[in-house]
């Protein structure tokens, strides 16, 4: 989908040698950068990802209230998000999480 981007809410890092996926990810040091978006365009339905990864099996739009429900990564951005969307202002700066 294409995406109007909004204000920047999160910067997250992951340095895989202190998580759970260190016996192959020990050598990865990630910076990401969080930002708001709105859709541009209608949502449909019948979607089909332009570039699926090899264990993708489908989209699925989940409420951010939702989130401890599902399986997300990093999941520790969930509480952060929470309190994004409950207009509580959260710690930009998320640290090294997973």
């Amino acid at each position: 989908m294409e995406v109007e981007p909004g204000e920047f809410c999160f910067l997250r890092e992951y340095i895989g040698k202190n998580h759970e996926f260190a016996s192959f990810d020990s050598g990865v040091h990630a910076v990401e950068f969080y930002f708001s978006c709105s859709l541009k365009g209608e949502l449909k339905g019948d979607d089909i990802p332009s570039s699926p990864d090899s264990d993708q099996i489908g989209i699925e739009w989940v409420r951010v209230m939702e989130l401890e429900n599902v399986r997300m990564y990093p999941k520790g951005i969930v509480t952060s998000l929470k309190k994004y969307v409950e207009g509580r202002k959260p710690s930009i700066y998320l640290g090294d999480i997973n």
